[in-house]
């Protein structure tokens, strides 16, 4: 049985943009549910109603899972935290890469790497940083 880690990532009121726009970059299915959506929606104030409770997007080979901030604390970007995405498709993270980065900040340019690998970082419009992977199957390394 395999383990797979899905990030869940917080945000200061736009998680909903946030995921949509994940979906955009990533592809998949985004469910989401605000505090008005659930049956405790009467212990926040009315003013919550439209934050998002949980937001889920799962497409084949990942999940990510999101909320709204709702502690009692400020709210920190959770720009401490990196999400490493492994990527089987070339294309697939030149054109996520690049999705990312156009409203975002390249830290690392993706970038061959030994081998004819592919690795770069993002820090996207909502301070999430990516860090995208690409390994040429072995097979098609031992063939060139």
């Amino acid at each position: 049985m395999a383990t797979r880690i899905s990030p869940y990532l917080t945000f200061n009121g736009n998680c909903k943009q946030a995921m949509q726009f994940y979906k955009e970059c990533f592809g998949g299915n985004l469910t989401l549910e605000t505090i008005g959506d659930t049956p405790f929606a009467i212990e926040f104030p009315h003013g919550m109603h439209d934050q998002v409770m949980h937001a889920m997007l799962t497409n084949r080979e990942f999940t990510i899972m999101a909320t709204d901030f709702m502690g009692s604390q400020d709210f920190i970007a959770a720009n401490d935290i990196s999400i490493a995405l492994l990527f089987d498709d070339q294309q697939e993270i030149i054109r996520c890469f690049t999705k990312l980065a156009a409203e975002g900040k390249v830290i690392y340019a993706l970038n061959d790497q030994v081998n004819d690998d592919l690795f770069g970082v993002v820090q996207d419009q909502f301070d999430i940083i990516w860090m995208f992977n690409y390994n040429i199957p072995l097979a098609a390394k031992h063939s060139a």
